[in-house]
């Protein structure tokens, strides 16, 4: 049984690969351009936040630190993505439960939702 995975990833390509990975790999994949969904999270419930560092108007690290300082959000899995090797201490930092370098390694990715399945 597929878990429920919520990416926030503003490229929309990036969002679009993600989705048809994931929906392949039987998860249900809620997808967003930003950190607006977050405001949502009660009625979504997520088993998995993939949360893009360099989004728009704000940077992952900043919504992760804010979910993990959230009772009821700070159980929820957060892992950070993006491009640059330097994020993966920001990661740490902000309190994320993995990062993720894109490109994407297909086999990383399905590692990391299988720790938490």
């Amino acid at each position: 049984m597929g878990l429920k995975l919520l990416v926030v990833e503003d490229d929309e390509g990036v969002r679009e690969m993600l989705k048809l990975v994931l929906n392949y790999d039987g998860h249900d994949v809620i997808m967003a351009k930003d950190g607006t969904i977050l405001d949502s999270l009660a009625e979504i419930n997520p088993d998995i936040i993939f949360l893009d560092e360099w989004l728009c108007n704000e940077r992952g690290s900043d919504l992760c630190r804010k979910l993990k300082a959230n009772a009821s959000t700070a159980g929820i899995p957060v892992i950070l993505l993006s491009a640059l090797m330097s994020v993966q201490q920001f990661s740490v930092q902000a309190g994320a439960d993995g990062f993720i370098r894109k490109p994407f390694d297909l086999e990383e990715l399905t590692a990391v939702i299988n720790r938490y399945a």
